[in-house]
């Protein structure tokens, strides 16, 4: 279940950088 968590993480990183 971690790596659904950094992936999670991961994708709201990116998110919030192309924003």
């Amino acid at each position: 279940m971690y790596y659904f968590f950094f992936i999670e993480l991961h994708m709201n990183v990116h998110f919030l950088d192309r924003k």
